[in-house]
C-alpha cells in the first residue's frame, strides 16, 4: 500500500453519519400492521456507497451472513436505506455485536 492510503481503521474512525446526511426518516409513516413483533427489535442499515443496490441481493446475502435463528423482515426505505426487523432480541442482540 503507499504512503497515501488509508487504513480501514483509520477511515472508520473518522465515519460520522448524522443528521446533515440527507436521511428523512420517519418510521411513524410505516403502518403497524407491517411490523410483526416488537418496534424495539427493529433497526435501520445503510449501505454506504455512492451506487444503488439491488435490494433482494442484499437481503439473501445478509439473511446467509446472519443466520437467525427466527426471522427477519426487511423493508426499503429508499436507495441503500432499509428497515430490518428481528423476530427475536436473540438475533438482534447478536447482529449489533457481531455486526454484519
Amino acid at each position: 500500500m503507499g504512503e497515501s492510503s488509508q487504513s480501514i481503521a483509520d477511515l472508520y474512525a473518522h465515519l460520522n453519519l448524522g443528521d446533515s446526511d440527507g436521511l428523512d426518516l420517519n418510521l411513524n409513516e410505516i403502518p403497524n400492521e407491517e411490523l410483526n413483533h416488537a418496534p424495539k427489535w427493529c433497526i435501520v442499515g445503510k449501505l454506504v456507497t455512492k451506487h444503488t443496490i439491488n435490494f433482494m441481493a442484499i437481503k439473501s446475502i445478509m439473511l446467509s451472513v446472519w443466520n437467525p435463528v427466527m426471522d427477519i423482515w426487511m423493508k426499503e426505505l429508499g436507495p441503500n436505506l432499509f428497515l430490518i426487523q428481528f423476530s427475536h432480541e436473540m438475533d438482534l442482540e447478536r447482529v449489533i455485536k457481531d455486526g454484519p
